[in-house]
Protein backbone atom coordinates (compact mmCIF):
# COMPACT_ATOMS: atom_id res chain seq x y z
CA UNK A 1 0.00 0.00 0.00
CA UNK A 2 2.20 3.44 -1.25
CA UNK A 3 1.54 6.61 0.81
CA UNK A 4 -1.02 8.91 -0.48
CA UNK A 5 2.41 11.84 -0.12
CA UNK A 6 4.01 9.32 -2.85
CA UNK A 7 1.11 9.88 -5.09
CA UNK A 8 1.45 13.54 -5.49
CA UNK A 9 3.17 14.98 -7.90
CA UNK A 10 6.63 16.54 -7.01
CA UNK A 11 6.64 20.44 -6.43
CA UNK A 12 9.10 23.41 -6.75
CA UNK A 13 10.34 23.39 -2.85
CA UNK A 14 11.64 27.45 -3.42
CA UNK A 15 7.47 27.52 -3.96
CA UNK A 16 6.50 28.78 0.03
CA UNK A 17 3.13 29.75 -0.28
CA UNK A 18 -0.26 29.54 -2.99
CA UNK A 19 -0.24 32.24 -5.26
CA UNK A 20 -1.71 35.57 -3.75
CA UNK A 21 -3.73 36.04 -7.88
CA UNK A 22 -4.63 33.07 -9.86
CA UNK A 23 -3.33 33.00 -13.59
CA UNK A 24 -5.93 32.59 -16.07
CA UNK A 25 -4.69 29.13 -17.17
CA UNK A 26 -4.27 28.20 -13.58
CA UNK A 27 -8.05 28.50 -12.72
CA UNK A 28 -8.66 26.83 -16.28
CA UNK A 29 -6.91 23.84 -14.74
CA UNK A 30 -8.97 24.25 -11.25
CA UNK A 31 -11.88 24.38 -13.00
CA UNK A 32 -10.93 21.09 -14.78
CA UNK A 33 -10.07 19.33 -11.85
CA UNK A 34 -13.04 20.16 -10.11
CA UNK A 35 -14.89 18.59 -13.10
CA UNK A 36 -12.78 15.59 -13.06
CA UNK A 37 -13.61 15.37 -8.87
CA UNK A 38 -17.41 15.26 -9.77
CA UNK A 39 -17.31 12.01 -12.14
CA UNK A 40 -15.23 10.51 -9.73
CA UNK A 41 -18.04 11.08 -7.34
CA UNK A 42 -20.28 9.81 -10.02
CA UNK A 43 -18.60 6.46 -9.96
CA UNK A 44 -20.55 3.35 -8.57
CA UNK A 45 -19.12 3.16 -6.17
CA UNK A 46 -17.98 6.53 -6.09
CA UNK A 47 -14.35 7.07 -5.53
CA UNK A 48 -14.42 8.80 -2.36
CA UNK A 49 -10.36 8.56 -2.11
CA UNK A 50 -9.52 9.56 -5.25
CA UNK A 51 -12.11 12.91 -4.73
CA UNK A 52 -10.21 13.98 -2.01
CA UNK A 53 -7.06 13.36 -4.29
CA UNK A 54 -8.30 16.35 -6.47
CA UNK A 55 -9.56 18.50 -4.29
CA UNK A 56 -6.06 18.23 -2.32
CA UNK A 57 -4.58 19.20 -5.24
CA UNK A 58 -7.39 22.03 -5.51
CA UNK A 59 -7.30 23.84 -2.01
CA UNK A 60 -3.32 23.43 -2.07
CA UNK A 61 -3.50 25.48 -5.09
CA UNK A 62 -6.64 27.52 -3.68
CA UNK A 63 -6.90 27.31 -0.29
CA UNK A 64 -9.19 30.97 -0.13
CA UNK A 65 -11.79 29.55 -2.30
CA UNK A 66 -14.69 28.23 -0.14
CA UNK A 67 -16.78 26.47 -2.18
CA UNK A 68 -13.73 23.92 -3.01
CA UNK A 69 -12.45 23.76 0.97
CA UNK A 70 -16.61 23.01 1.93
CA UNK A 71 -16.73 20.62 -1.11
CA UNK A 72 -13.61 18.62 0.05
CA UNK A 73 -15.03 18.44 3.77
CA UNK A 74 -18.80 17.41 2.00
CA UNK A 75 -16.54 14.24 0.51
CA UNK A 76 -14.65 13.34 3.81
CA UNK A 77 -18.54 13.37 5.61
CA UNK A 78 -19.79 11.03 2.80
CA UNK A 79 -17.24 9.21 2.44
CA UNK A 80 -17.11 8.01 6.49
CA UNK A 81 -13.65 6.96 6.10
CA UNK A 82 -13.13 5.55 2.97
CA UNK A 83 -10.84 7.85 2.09
CA UNK A 84 -8.06 6.16 4.67
CA UNK A 85 -5.62 3.92 3.09
CA UNK A 86 -2.04 4.45 4.35
CA UNK A 87 -0.49 2.49 7.24
CA UNK A 88 -0.22 4.08 10.57
CA UNK A 89 3.75 5.08 10.25
CA UNK A 90 2.24 6.35 7.27
CA UNK A 91 0.43 8.27 9.12
CA UNK A 92 2.75 9.64 11.54
CA UNK A 93 5.08 10.45 8.71
CA UNK A 94 2.38 12.95 7.16
CA UNK A 95 2.31 14.44 10.81
CA UNK A 96 5.80 15.29 11.09
CA UNK A 97 5.70 16.76 7.14
CA UNK A 98 2.89 19.07 8.57
CA UNK A 99 4.47 20.26 11.55
CA UNK A 100 7.77 20.47 9.93
CA UNK A 101 6.23 22.55 6.96
CA UNK A 102 4.66 25.07 9.24
CA UNK A 103 7.67 25.50 11.11
CA UNK A 104 9.36 26.56 8.21
CA UNK A 105 6.45 28.33 7.02
CA UNK A 106 6.24 26.48 3.82
CA UNK A 107 2.62 27.08 3.29
CA UNK A 108 2.44 25.13 0.15
CA UNK A 109 3.84 21.92 1.49
CA UNK A 110 2.03 22.16 4.83
CA UNK A 111 -1.60 22.28 2.86
CA UNK A 112 -0.48 19.44 0.55
CA UNK A 113 0.65 17.14 3.97
CA UNK A 114 -2.33 18.93 5.78
CA UNK A 115 -4.99 18.12 2.81
CA UNK A 116 -3.23 14.55 2.71
CA UNK A 117 -3.12 14.11 6.06
CA UNK A 118 -7.09 14.54 6.56
CA UNK A 119 -8.07 12.10 4.31
CA UNK A 120 -6.61 9.30 6.73
CA UNK A 121 -7.93 10.59 9.78
CA UNK A 122 -10.98 12.70 8.79
CA UNK A 123 -12.13 12.97 12.32
CA UNK A 124 -8.67 14.82 13.72
CA UNK A 125 -9.79 18.16 15.35
CA UNK A 126 -5.63 18.84 15.20
CA UNK A 127 -5.41 18.75 12.09
CA UNK A 128 -8.56 20.84 11.00
CA UNK A 129 -6.65 23.16 13.27
CA UNK A 130 -3.80 23.54 11.71
CA UNK A 131 -5.23 23.69 8.57
CA UNK A 132 -7.23 26.26 9.92
CA UNK A 133 -4.11 28.49 11.45
CA UNK A 134 -2.18 28.17 8.29
CA UNK A 135 -5.22 29.71 6.01
CA UNK A 136 -5.50 32.22 8.81
CA UNK A 137 -1.39 33.26 8.22
CA UNK A 138 -2.40 33.30 4.25
CA UNK A 139 -5.20 35.86 4.85
CA UNK A 140 -8.07 33.53 4.15
CA UNK A 141 -10.27 34.11 7.04
CA UNK A 142 -13.60 32.66 5.40
CA UNK A 143 -11.63 29.50 4.61
CA UNK A 144 -10.39 29.12 8.38
CA UNK A 145 -13.73 29.64 9.95
CA UNK A 146 -15.18 26.80 7.51
CA UNK A 147 -12.50 24.64 8.72
CA UNK A 148 -12.84 25.61 12.72
CA UNK A 149 -16.72 25.03 12.29
CA UNK A 150 -15.57 21.54 11.06
CA UNK A 151 -13.22 20.97 14.24
CA UNK A 152 -15.88 22.16 16.65
CA UNK A 153 -18.65 19.98 15.40
CA UNK A 154 -16.38 17.30 16.41
CA UNK A 155 -14.96 18.66 19.57
CA UNK A 156 -17.76 20.89 20.88
CA UNK A 157 -16.07 22.25 23.79
CA UNK A 158 -12.39 22.55 22.90
CA UNK A 159 -11.16 25.75 23.91
CA UNK A 160 -8.09 25.68 20.89
CA UNK A 161 -10.77 25.40 18.68
CA UNK A 162 -13.49 27.84 20.21
CA UNK A 163 -11.71 30.73 21.13
CA UNK A 164 -9.62 31.09 17.21
CA UNK A 165 -13.08 30.38 16.00
CA UNK A 166 -14.90 33.27 17.79
CA UNK A 167 -12.54 35.94 17.30
CA UNK A 168 -12.22 35.16 13.37
CA UNK A 169 -15.81 35.00 13.47
CA UNK A 170 -15.95 38.59 15.04
CA UNK A 171 -13.46 40.02 12.16
CA UNK A 172 -15.45 38.84 9.77
CA UNK A 173 -18.74 40.52 10.76
CA UNK A 174 -20.37 37.31 12.22
CA UNK A 175 -21.11 38.95 15.19
CA UNK A 176 -24.43 36.71 16.37
CA UNK A 177 -22.34 33.64 16.10
CA UNK A 178 -19.10 34.87 17.33
CA UNK A 179 -21.37 35.86 20.91
CA UNK A 180 -22.94 32.54 20.34
CA UNK A 181 -19.38 30.62 20.44
CA UNK A 182 -18.29 33.03 23.38
CA UNK A 183 -21.13 31.63 25.49
CA UNK A 184 -20.53 28.32 24.52
CA UNK A 185 -16.41 28.52 25.59
CA UNK A 186 -17.98 30.06 28.79
CA UNK A 187 -19.34 26.50 29.48
CA UNK A 188 -15.71 25.43 29.48
CA UNK A 189 -13.99 28.14 30.99
CA UNK A 190 -17.37 30.09 33.15
CA UNK A 191 -15.23 33.65 33.95
CA UNK A 192 -13.20 33.85 30.83
CA UNK A 193 -12.21 37.58 30.76
CA UNK A 194 -11.64 37.57 26.95
CA UNK A 195 -14.89 35.86 26.77
CA UNK A 196 -16.48 38.66 28.71
CA UNK A 197 -15.13 41.21 27.05
CA UNK A 198 -16.27 40.37 23.62
CA UNK A 199 -19.57 39.16 25.39
CA UNK A 200 -19.91 42.79 26.54
CA UNK A 201 -19.45 44.35 22.71
CA UNK A 202 -21.24 41.59 21.01
CA UNK A 203 -24.01 41.52 22.98
CA UNK A 204 -24.63 44.77 24.40
CA UNK A 205 -27.58 45.53 27.06
CA UNK A 206 -30.62 46.46 26.03
CA UNK A 207 -33.57 47.97 27.90
CA UNK A 208 -36.84 47.81 26.20
CA UNK A 209 -39.17 50.59 26.98
CA UNK A 210 -42.35 49.09 28.06
CA UNK A 211 -45.51 48.80 25.72
CA UNK A 212 -48.07 51.49 24.81
CA UNK A 213 -51.25 50.88 23.41
CA UNK A 214 -50.15 52.42 20.02
CA UNK A 215 -48.57 50.17 17.50
CA UNK A 216 -45.81 53.27 16.17
CA UNK A 217 -45.13 54.05 20.31
CA UNK A 218 -44.53 50.15 20.56
CA UNK A 219 -42.19 49.80 17.94
CA UNK A 220 -40.55 53.53 18.57
CA UNK A 221 -40.01 51.87 22.05
CA UNK A 222 -38.04 48.57 20.43
CA UNK A 223 -35.87 50.89 18.03
CA UNK A 224 -35.06 53.16 21.39
CA UNK A 225 -33.80 49.98 22.53
CA UNK A 226 -32.06 48.68 19.90
CA UNK A 227 -33.71 45.73 19.37
CA UNK A 228 -34.19 45.57 16.08
CA UNK A 229 -34.99 41.98 15.19
CA UNK A 230 -38.63 42.20 17.74
CA UNK A 231 -39.41 46.00 16.09
CA UNK A 232 -39.10 44.20 12.71
CA UNK A 233 -41.34 41.26 13.61
CA UNK A 234 -43.82 43.68 14.76
CA UNK A 235 -43.74 45.53 11.93
CA UNK A 236 -44.47 42.80 9.64
CA UNK A 237 -47.37 41.78 11.84
CA UNK A 238 -49.48 44.92 10.95
CA UNK A 239 -48.41 45.23 7.38
CA UNK A 240 -49.85 41.66 7.31
CA UNK A 241 -52.22 42.93 8.34
CA UNK A 242 -53.12 46.23 7.54
CA UNK A 243 -50.53 47.69 5.74
CA UNK A 244 -47.89 50.18 6.12
CA UNK A 245 -48.45 53.81 6.59
CA UNK A 246 -46.41 56.66 6.65
CA UNK A 247 -45.07 56.63 10.32
CA UNK A 248 -44.21 52.94 9.88
CA UNK A 249 -42.47 53.35 7.21
CA UNK A 250 -40.57 56.33 8.61
CA UNK A 251 -39.76 53.47 11.85
CA UNK A 252 -38.48 51.18 9.74
CA UNK A 253 -35.72 53.15 7.96
CA UNK A 254 -34.74 53.41 11.43
CA UNK A 255 -34.84 49.90 11.91
CA UNK A 256 -32.41 49.59 8.63
CA UNK A 257 -30.20 52.64 9.71
CA UNK A 258 -29.81 51.46 13.55
CA UNK A 259 -28.84 48.14 12.79
CA UNK A 260 -25.96 49.30 10.54
CA UNK A 261 -24.55 51.53 12.68
CA UNK A 262 -25.10 49.47 15.42
CA UNK A 263 -22.63 47.00 13.42
CA UNK A 264 -20.23 49.72 12.68
CA UNK A 265 -19.77 50.31 16.84
CA UNK A 266 -19.79 46.80 17.17
CA UNK A 267 -16.46 46.48 14.80
CA UNK A 268 -15.23 49.69 15.97
CA UNK A 269 -15.17 48.68 19.67
CA UNK A 270 -13.88 44.89 18.39
CA UNK A 271 -11.07 46.58 16.32
CA UNK A 272 -10.17 48.92 19.92
CA UNK A 273 -10.19 45.76 21.63
CA UNK A 274 -8.29 43.62 19.36
CA UNK A 275 -6.24 45.60 16.63
CA UNK A 276 -5.63 44.02 13.69
CA UNK A 277 -5.72 43.76 9.93
CA UNK A 278 -8.39 42.13 9.48
CA UNK A 279 -10.49 44.04 12.47
CA UNK A 280 -9.76 47.60 10.53
CA UNK A 281 -10.93 46.51 7.18
CA UNK A 282 -14.50 44.87 8.80
CA UNK A 283 -15.00 48.95 10.08
CA UNK A 284 -13.78 49.98 7.31
CA UNK A 285 -16.06 47.89 5.01
CA UNK A 286 -19.50 48.08 7.71
CA UNK A 287 -19.07 51.85 7.56
CA UNK A 288 -19.04 51.74 4.24
CA UNK A 289 -21.85 49.56 3.79
CA UNK A 290 -23.79 51.42 6.58
CA UNK A 291 -23.01 54.89 4.41
CA UNK A 292 -24.36 53.30 1.48
CA UNK A 293 -27.44 52.45 3.29
CA UNK A 294 -28.37 56.07 5.17
CA UNK A 295 -27.94 57.53 1.23
CA UNK A 296 -30.45 55.02 0.13
CA UNK A 297 -32.94 56.06 3.83
CA UNK A 298 -31.61 59.74 2.97
CA UNK A 299 -33.02 59.91 -0.98
CA UNK A 300 -36.06 58.17 -0.10
CA UNK A 301 -36.90 60.36 2.39
CA UNK A 302 -35.91 63.78 0.22
CA UNK A 303 -38.45 61.85 -2.43
CA UNK A 304 -40.76 61.88 -0.33
CA UNK A 305 -40.11 64.94 1.02
CA UNK A 306 -38.52 67.06 -1.22
CA UNK A 307 -39.03 70.72 0.11
CA UNK A 308 -38.04 69.64 3.45
CA UNK A 309 -35.05 71.50 4.63
CA UNK A 310 -34.11 68.66 6.78
CA UNK A 311 -34.39 66.29 4.08
CA UNK A 312 -32.19 68.30 1.62
CA UNK A 313 -29.68 68.23 4.53
CA UNK A 314 -29.30 64.94 5.00
CA UNK A 315 -29.24 63.62 1.74
CA UNK A 316 -26.37 66.39 1.23
CA UNK A 317 -24.70 64.94 4.51
CA UNK A 318 -24.96 61.29 3.25
CA UNK A 319 -23.74 62.06 -0.25
CA UNK A 320 -20.49 63.59 1.15
CA UNK A 321 -20.24 60.66 3.07
CA UNK A 322 -19.76 58.50 -0.24
CA UNK A 323 -17.18 60.74 -1.49
CA UNK A 324 -20.23 61.95 -4.13
CA UNK A 325 -18.92 65.80 -2.77
CA UNK A 326 -20.16 67.57 -6.48
CA UNK A 327 -23.32 65.91 -5.91
CA UNK A 328 -23.97 66.83 -2.57
CA UNK A 329 -23.18 70.87 -3.44
CA UNK A 330 -26.78 70.94 -5.66
CA UNK A 331 -28.65 70.06 -2.36
CA UNK A 332 -26.90 72.54 -0.50
CA UNK A 333 -27.65 75.01 -3.21
CA UNK A 334 -31.16 74.51 -2.47
CA UNK A 335 -30.94 74.28 1.27
CA UNK A 336 -29.53 77.87 1.36
CA UNK A 337 -32.37 78.90 -0.64
CA UNK A 338 -34.68 78.31 2.67
CA UNK A 339 -34.65 80.81 5.65
CA UNK A 340 -33.03 79.47 8.25
CA UNK A 341 -30.63 77.27 6.86
CA UNK A 342 -28.42 79.18 5.00
CA UNK A 343 -25.48 78.86 8.15
CA UNK A 344 -25.50 74.96 7.72
CA UNK A 345 -26.02 74.79 3.98
CA UNK A 346 -22.99 77.28 3.70
CA UNK A 347 -20.97 75.24 6.16
CA UNK A 348 -21.80 72.27 4.24
CA UNK A 349 -20.99 74.13 1.05
CA UNK A 350 -17.53 74.78 2.81
CA UNK A 351 -16.54 71.14 3.73
CA UNK A 352 -17.96 69.80 0.18
CA UNK A 353 -16.13 72.00 -1.63
CA UNK A 354 -12.55 71.40 0.27
CA UNK A 355 -12.88 67.90 -0.23
CA UNK A 356 -12.87 68.75 -3.73
CA UNK A 357 -9.67 70.31 -3.09
CA UNK A 358 -11.48 74.33 -4.49
CA UNK A 359 -10.47 75.78 -1.47
CA UNK A 360 -10.90 79.78 -2.27
CA UNK A 361 -14.34 78.23 -2.46
CA UNK A 362 -14.58 76.36 0.40
CA UNK A 363 -12.76 79.76 2.33
CA UNK A 364 -15.78 81.75 1.15
CA UNK A 365 -18.37 79.35 2.13
CA UNK A 366 -16.46 79.24 5.69
CA UNK A 367 -16.20 83.24 5.40
CA UNK A 368 -20.27 83.69 4.81
CA UNK A 369 -21.88 81.40 7.35
CA UNK A 370 -18.89 82.65 9.72
CA UNK A 371 -19.92 86.16 9.26
CA UNK A 372 -23.91 85.62 9.20
CA UNK A 373 -25.50 86.63 12.47
CA UNK A 374 -27.50 83.23 13.15
CA UNK A 375 -24.36 81.76 12.89
CA UNK A 376 -24.66 81.11 16.81
CA UNK A 377 -24.66 78.12 19.42
CA UNK A 378 -28.59 78.19 19.24
CA UNK A 379 -28.77 78.45 16.16
CA UNK A 380 -26.64 75.13 14.67
CA UNK A 381 -25.85 71.96 16.48
CA UNK A 382 -22.86 72.86 18.56
CA UNK A 383 -20.63 70.19 17.04
CA UNK A 384 -21.38 71.72 13.65
CA UNK A 385 -20.71 75.61 14.92
CA UNK A 386 -17.36 74.10 16.60
CA UNK A 387 -16.27 71.90 13.50
CA UNK A 388 -16.84 74.67 11.04
CA UNK A 389 -14.76 77.56 12.81
CA UNK A 390 -11.95 74.59 13.42
CA UNK A 391 -11.90 73.42 9.94
CA UNK A 392 -12.08 77.10 8.34
CA UNK A 393 -9.35 78.21 11.09
CA UNK A 394 -6.74 75.15 9.22
CA UNK A 395 -7.97 76.15 5.53
CA UNK A 396 -7.14 79.99 6.26
CA UNK A 397 -3.85 79.55 8.00
CA UNK A 398 -3.08 77.27 5.19
CA UNK A 399 -4.16 80.62 2.67
CA UNK A 400 -2.14 82.49 4.77
CA UNK A 401 -5.15 84.34 6.39
CA UNK A 402 -3.70 84.66 9.85
CA UNK A 403 -5.82 87.22 11.24
CA UNK A 404 -9.26 85.16 10.39
CA UNK A 405 -7.87 82.11 11.45
CA UNK A 406 -6.92 83.44 15.18
CA UNK A 407 -10.34 84.97 15.24
CA UNK A 408 -12.03 81.89 14.32
CA UNK A 409 -9.88 79.34 16.72
CA UNK A 410 -10.76 82.06 19.62
CA UNK A 411 -14.07 81.68 18.74
CA UNK A 412 -13.87 78.31 19.30
CA UNK A 413 -11.42 78.34 22.12
CA UNK A 414 -14.51 80.55 24.02
CA UNK A 415 -17.08 78.01 23.66
CA UNK A 416 -14.87 75.29 24.26
CA UNK A 417 -12.16 75.76 26.66
CA UNK A 418 -11.11 72.10 26.65
CA UNK A 419 -10.12 71.82 23.01
CA UNK A 420 -6.57 71.94 23.74
CA UNK A 421 -5.80 71.53 20.14
CA UNK A 422 -7.85 74.50 19.24
CA UNK A 423 -5.50 76.54 22.27
CA UNK A 424 -2.49 74.96 20.84
CA UNK A 425 -2.67 76.38 16.96
CA UNK A 426 -3.75 79.75 18.39
CA UNK A 427 -0.89 80.05 20.36
CA UNK A 428 1.30 79.01 17.44
CA UNK A 429 -0.67 81.51 14.98
CA UNK A 430 -0.21 84.42 17.98
CA UNK A 431 3.75 83.72 17.97
CA UNK A 432 3.57 83.70 13.89
CA UNK A 433 2.08 86.80 14.06
CA UNK A 434 4.22 88.30 15.87
CA UNK A 435 7.23 87.26 14.46
CA UNK A 436 6.44 88.35 11.05
CA UNK A 437 4.78 91.88 12.29
CA UNK A 438 1.07 90.71 11.34
CA UNK A 439 -1.12 92.29 14.18
CA UNK A 440 -1.97 89.59 16.54
CA UNK A 441 -5.10 91.57 18.43
CA UNK A 442 -8.43 90.23 18.52
CA UNK A 443 -10.63 90.74 14.95
CA UNK A 444 -14.23 90.85 14.64
CA UNK A 445 -16.22 87.92 14.60
CA UNK A 446 -16.78 88.40 10.85
CA UNK A 447 -13.64 87.93 9.79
Amino acid sequence: MTSPASETPARDSAIQSPPAVLTAGQRHELARQFEQAKQLAKKSPPDFRGVHGVFSEICTLDPGNTHFVAALLENLQTAQGKTASAWFWQVWKLRLELEKAIQEKQWTKALRAGWSLLGEVPEDGQVLRQLAEICATLEHAPTQIILLRAARKLEPFTLVTLRPLAIALSETGQFAESAEVWQQLQKVVPFDPEAEAYLQILLPRKKPMFAKDQLVERIQSLVQAKMWDEAEQLMAAQAATAGIDLDLRWMGEHIVVGRAQERTEIARQLAEFRPSAASEQLVRELLNEQRRIELGVAYARYERFPSEPKSLQDLAECLKGVGNYSEALKYLEQLQKHAGWEAPALVGKAENWQRLRQFERALACYREAIARPDFLLEKLPYSQFELALFQGSNLATAMGDFQAAMAWLERVVEADPEHEEAAARLDNLRVICHKGGFPAGRPSHGE
